[in-house]
């Protein structure tokens, strides 16, 4: 059948010269010929995504959008950094403050123990800082105190000199003193009130939330008003 060729004509209109060669692996047919106006019509067609780029691995537009997501996460991180930097310094500020406070109340509280001591009591804070008979004092507000402290602000209570600040141009290593004690307590005075504030913040964060909600109901639950015409009334009644 070598050199032969067979005409077919079908639907489209091929003419397809077969012709078998030998070859390793058995009969082989090559088929050429032309291919119709409608296949040419397809193959032209770009099947490719409308409005997509071209198949990458990254696309530009995704690269895109995961570097602005990733910028916001990175500012996001910023913010939180910056706002906890911020409490803990507040919360340093006001531990200063209120330990300055507590320090400020027992001063008040010894000045009163001092009110109630017999004079030769107090005239001998004024002199040694000891008690008539020679032993240490011990306060109820502060404690045992060192002579030296006792009888400078047994001096300050005679003078007249009753706020901290003063009594610490005299005594300026008072607070140094009690600092770990009056520490203690001005952090579990300052928690208490962080904590508090931050209950009072989410109240009023969540009273101004349920506020839209309780208009829109209050809306929804009005009555339509009633459709008053402009027209004028006619007295109905008859005259006889």
């Amino acid at each position: 059948m070598e050199g032969e060729s067979f005409e077919k004509v079908g639907e489209s209109s091929v003419v397809a010269n077969i012709t078998p060669e030998t070859g390793t692996g058995g009969l082989k047919y090559v088929q050429e010929g032309a291919a119709s106006p409608e296949a040419e019509d397809m193959a032209s067609i770009d099947f490719s995504p409308v409005g997509l780029p071209p198949t990458e691995d990254d696309p530009p537009g995704l690269a895109s959008e995961a570097e602005k997501l990733q910028k916001l996460q990175a500012e996001h991180e910023e913010l939180a950094k910056q706002k906890e930097e911020h409490l803990r310094r507040e919360r340093e500020r006001l531990i200063r403050e209120e330990k300055q406070h507590i320090l400020q109340e027992k001063i008040n509280d010894l000045f009163r123990e001092f009110e109630a001591l017999d004079m030769p009591d107090l005239e001998s804070l004024f002199a040694t800082g000891r008690n008539s008979n020679g032993g240490p004092w011990k306060s109820g507000a502060l404690g045992l105190l060192d002579p030296e402290i006792v009888k400078s602000l047994a001096i300050a209570f005679k003078e007249g000199v009753k706020l901290l600040p003063q009594i610490l141009e005299t005594l300026p290593g008072l607070l140094k003193q009690f600092d770990e004690q009056l520490n203690h307590e001005a952090e579990e005075r300052v928690d208490q009130q962080l904590e508090e504030q931050k209950e009072e913040e989410k109240e009023v964060q969540e009273n101004e939330a349920s506020e839209p909600e309780e208009q829109t109901k209050m809306s929804a639950e009005e009555p339509p008003a009633e459709d008053v015409s402009d027209e004028p009334k006619v007295d109905e009644t008859v005259s006889t």
